[in-house]
């Protein structure tokens, strides 16, 4: 059965009715166990994670990174924004399951974006392109937020718009990388909230599971650099250690840095 974003993407256009599309969004919709409903922050991880589930089926992707002010509804501000994308044909479509079930028009996206923001922000916002497997905060300053934006003009043909090169071509991830989105995933996961609803640990537990499978394919295609099974198992032990000392510590800062 196809998932609602495939239906949609297929009716949108005949681009998007092919067996690549549909098995990216049965992919998209199977990863439930990142956390999309928890919103606030993570973005860059949840699409970190998302690329990496695509690429241990051999399709690549890329990563939508807009930056500025962006509010995308009352009390909720981000400097930045990171969301997969998926192009096709001259046709690009954001996927941003946080945001919506539905896939965005770039344009759309940037809308969604920037509900709550004021005018006179809107024109600052930046858009930039990267491989699914770049890790957004590599290509975004402390200074700025952003790197220099690649400068779209109305008679140019946008990036997000560009065909995605052959697997063979898409850039390996980089093991710091998905550790630091791991970690960011689990963080997210450890509010008490959760915990009282007895679901954490179950999330907790299958994030660890899932990171592990995905490490271990990726690093099989030779699409995972640097890769170290030891260094990832202990830590592992070291967010459980971090997550257990949490509920007991009654506020006293952690004694120790997880997976330093």
């Amino acid at each position: 059965m196809k998932t609602l974003l495939a239906v949609v993407l297929a009716v949108s256009s005949p681009v998007w009715a092919t067996p690549d599309f549909e098995r990216a969004a049965e992919i998209i919709h199977s990863a439930t166990y990142i956390p999309f409903t928890l919103n606030r922050t993570g973005c860059e991880a949840r699409a970190l994670y998302l690329a990496m589930e695509l690429a241990a089926k051999d399709l690549p992707s890329r990563a939508l990174v807009v930056s500025g002010d962006l509010r995308p509804q009352e009390g909720i501000r981000w400097p930045y924004h990171v969301a997969l994308l998926l192009s096709a044909a001259g046709e690009g479509r954001v996927v941003d399951l946080s945001l919506s079930a539905l896939p965005f028009r770039p344009s759309e996206f940037l809308a969604a974006l920037q509900r709550e923001t004021p005018a006179e922000e809107k024109s600052k916002t930046r858009q930039r392109v990267v491989a699914g497997s770049v890790f957004a905060p590599s290509v975004l300053t402390e200074e700025t937020a952003y790197v220099p934006p690649q400068i779209i003009q109305p008679d140019e043909k946008p990036a997000y718009d560009m065909p995605l090169e052959s697997f063979d071509k898409f850039p390996a991830f980089q093991f710091a990388d998905t550790l630091t989105a791991y970690r960011t995933l689990w963080a997210i996961y450890s509010r008490g909230d959760l915990k009282e609803a007895g679901t954490r640990d179950a999330e907790q537990d299958m994030l660890t599971v899932r990171t592990r499978t995905l490490l271990e394919l990726l690093e099989k295609k030779g699409k995972l650099e640097g890769f170290d099974k030891e260094t990832f198992e202990n830590c592992a032990i070291d967010l459980h250690r971090w997550q257990k000392y949490k509920d007991t510590a009654n506020g006293i800062p952690l004694p120790f840095e997880p997976c330093s």
